[in-house]
């Protein structure tokens, strides 16, 4: 399976896939489009093909060491990205010696589902055999476009059952703070977090404290800013934690989630410990926004600081509307590496 990059947050579902037994190999280079991702897996099935070449000023790419592997796989899961000349390629040629190739990824782009948006991405699902997407909604979207083809979802998983199941859920209604985690870049938009948390302060618990968990090119704007509003006695940073048994503390004395930014992973992290989620309404989130619904998070206003700040505050306030025992149980009986591998584990054991 060529992968362009594989971080750290894959590396249970990576573990998970070499317990399994099955024969699976995964030929990853060094880094996503300048995106921050970047290889830093360590496992006997995965093998570092080095450095991604990147063409027409990073709009596509190739990466180098996986044509021979991929042509010759008995079972071929390509890398669903239209801007990769590398799954072009191995796609045509499996095609044309009448050899199946799977593909993995998003089923749209990040700009929507229009089809405007989605034309080189809609011909490569087309000459797949069959598409394994990120989420179960992705699947049912795919479907209707090609009703024919096998679509499978995989749902995006960062923990195992076993390693969720080692930390109880606390009463999170008696919780004070706060907590911010992914990438410290533009599109997460940190610093209206920071903004929309300094504005909320005044009517917070006196012990509150947001916890900054990631790392990125706006890290040292993060600090400035800290600085400049005083607030580096209410704002932990911790840098990128992926140690669950880092995080779960974090999360155990936390209140809820503060997405500012489109959300992701970090959302199945939050709902795993029982904890509501703060989002935007209209940013380009990632598929696992389907797990968001009014029983377990707050939405405001896209890049509205005062309409964040009061969701804030709201947690904050009142009876506690969510029942984060069940959160935490949905969350993690539906996203877990055992369940995510499961599409692989039967494509490697197709003859």
């Amino acid at each position: 399976m060529p992968q362009l990059a594989m971080p750290s947050y894959r590396q249970e579902f990576v573990r998970a896939l070499a317990e399994s037994g099955e024969d699976v190999l995964f030929l990853v280079g060094d880094r996503q489009f300048g995106d921050g991702v970047v290889t830093d897996v360590d496992s006997p099935i995965v093998r570092k093909t080095g450095h991604n070449i990147y063409l027409m000023g990073r709009k596509l790419v190739w990466q180098p060491g996986c044509l021979m592997l991929g042509f010759l796989a008995k079972n071929l899961v390509i890398e669903l990205n239209p801007r990769n000349l590398t799954s072009w390629l191995l796609l045509i040629s499996r095609l044309l010696t009448f050899r199946q190739a799977s593909a993995w990824g998003h089923a749209h782009s990040r700009r929507g589902s229009k089809p405007e948006f989605n034309r080189p991405r809609r011909f490569m699902q087309g000459l797949c055999s069959e598409l394994i997407t990120y989420t179960e909604t992705e699947a049912a979207e795919l479907k209707t476009c090609f009703p024919d083809k096998p679509v499978i979802p995989a749902r995006n998983s960062l923990y195992s059952s076993a390693q969720l199941s080692a930390y109880d859920i606390r009463d999170v209604a008696r919780c004070t703070d706060l907590i911010m985690i992914g990438r410290l870049v533009a599109d997460k938009k940190p610093l209206l977090g920071l903004a929309a948390f300094e504005q909320a302060l005044p009517h917070l618990p006196d012990q509150t404290s947001l916890h900054v968990v990631g790392a990125g090119p706006q890290e040292d704007d993060v600090r400035a800013y800290l600085s400049a509003a005083e607030l580096t006695d209410r704002v932990r940073l911790h840098g990128w934690v992926s140690d669950l048994a880092v995080l779960a503390p974090i999360f155990q004395r936390c209140r809820a989630l503060l997405s500012p930014g489109y959300v992701g992973l970090n959302v199945t992290q939050a709902l795993g410990f029982g904890l509501p989620v703060i989002y935007p309404r209209d940013d380009p989130h990632a598929p696992e926004i389907e797990a968001l619904n009014p029983t377990n998070s707050i939405v405001f206003d896209t890049d509205d600081v005062d309409q964040c700040s009061r969701a804030i505050v709201a947690v904050y306030q009142g009876d506690w509307p969510f029942d984060s025992r069940r959160m935490a149980d949905e969350i993690r009986s539906q996203y877990s590496t055992e369940r995510m591998i499961q599409p692989f584990v039967a494509l490697a054991r197709r003859s």
